[in-house]
């Protein structure tokens, strides 16, 4: 095997998985149809696959940063009630 054979290897399994990843996204999020009606008017919406894995990863983007500053807070408001109640025990009063 040359180099050249083995870069278009490489780039052949890159495609394969990139072809998996795309029927995984497209068997969990299938194409949603949405039809809405007032007043007797009826709207359509198509969520797409690409559109429904944006708003997924928005969402789980959202709920990290939610978390870790969540746990940030919490960590620096036990760190001001430690020096507190250290304070607290040191005074003279």
């Amino acid at each position: 095997y040359g180099a050249g054979t083995r870069n278009k290897v490489s780039a052949r399994m890159v495609l394969d998985q990139l072809t998996r990843l795309r029927r995984f996204l497209e068997a969990l999020f299938p194409e949603r149809h949405l039809y809405l009606r007032s007043n007797g008017v009826v709207h359509g919406m198509v969520l797409t696959t690409g559109r429904q894995v944006a708003a997924s990863a928005a969402v789980s983007v959202l709920g990290l940063w939610l978390i870790v500053a969540t746990g940030i807070m919490r960590g620096e408001v036990a760190e001001l009630q430690g020096r507190a109640a250290g304070s607290a025990r040191n005074c003279w009063c």
